[in-house]
């Protein structure tokens, strides 16, 4: 979506109820369903003004969660949320995304960071629910699915069905993912766990690394109840610096998390509902569509 520019006089404006004020405002360019500014606060403090376009219901979703994982996560705190304008400021945290620092070449914090990545998904997966499905900003379960394999699954052999999909990856690309998914189905099911918390979008762009370590996990909009796996397959997604895979099994496992025979593998093919959800996208350019296929090719090939 187009992002929202706003004056610093109409960022005051929405601030007033919070008695919060904006001495300067900066857009922020990550983001691409939100729009996101940097406060620099008359007391000398900084905050996020997050504006919801895509789901203005994911504001409350978010500050249910933030309350949530507050002191067990590095999840930045809503300080002012506003329900009838649908916005939040949210704790200003410092870091730079991972997507940043490996474009920067600066691989070593990365790695360094891993450790905290992998225990910080373990911890939050141990937020459990009694049914799969997407969550309303009470952290309930409100649109349950069959099971998780089904829900994930059942989606993916939906969307390989639409017209747009076909013509974008063409009819054998999707012919071949359909057996791939009905195993990866079973293999997900067999693994018989709980649903757990699901971040839904667990990837380089919303993880924030300050010297080495996991300082927040931002953008819980997606956040559903499913399977840890679907974010181990978005942060494994693209190529991860020597040594990160292993420091992220080693942190997981300190979490409290288990790792079943294959993990990464059932990840990838988990990951090729995104995939295939991008080509279903009317907004996806031919670099983003390019980019999906060359992905699911790759994990299809590692199937065999």
């Amino acid at each position: 979506m187009d992002f929202v520019r706003l004056s610093l006089a109409e960022i005051n404006d929405l601030l007033s109820p919070s008695e919060m004020v904006a001495a300067d405002a900066d857009l922020l360019p990550e983001g691409h369903a939100n729009t996101n500014y940097r406060l620099d606060l008359a007391d000398g403090s900084h905050a996020v003004l997050r504006l919801y376009q895509r789901d203005p219901g994911a504001a409350r979703l978010e500050w249910a969660i933030a309350d949530r994982l507050g002191g067990e996560v590095p999840v930045p705190r809503v300080l002012y949320f506003d329900n009838g304008r649908q916005f939040a400021v949210i704790e200003w945290k410092l870091g730079e995304t991972m997507e940043r620092l490996l474009a920067s070449g600066l691989e070593a914090e990365v790695s360094d960071a891993a450790t905290d990545i992998g225990r910080t998904l373990a911890v939050i997966s141990k937020v459990r629910f009694d049914q799969a499905g997407f969550l309303d900003a009470d952290l309930e379960v409100s649109g349950p699915w069959p099971s998780v394999a089904d829900g994930l699954f059942g989606h993916l052999d939906f969307l390989l069905d639409q017209p747009l999909v076909q013509a974008r990856a063409g009819g054998n690309l999707c012919r071949r993912i359909r057996p791939v998914s009905a195993a990866a189905r079973k293999k997900l099911n067999d693994i018989d766990e709980p649903p757990c918390l699901v971040h839904g979008d667990y990837k380089a762009t919303n993880l924030l690394i300050h010297e080495g370590r996991l300082s927040a996990v931002l953008d819980w909009e997606f956040a559903h109840s499913g399977t840890w796996l679907m974010s181990v397959g978005q942060i494994f997604r693209h190529a991860v610096p020597r040594g990160f895979e292993e420091r992220f099994e080693a942190g997981f496992r300190e979490g409290g998390g288990k790792l079943p025979p294959g993990w990464r593998q059932l990840a990838r093919e988990i990951d090729l509902l995104s995939m295939v959800d991008f080509l279903s996208r009317e907004s996806a350019d031919e670099a983003r569509i390019a980019g999906s296929i060359a992905i699911i090719e790759r994990t299809l090939s590692i199937a065999g």
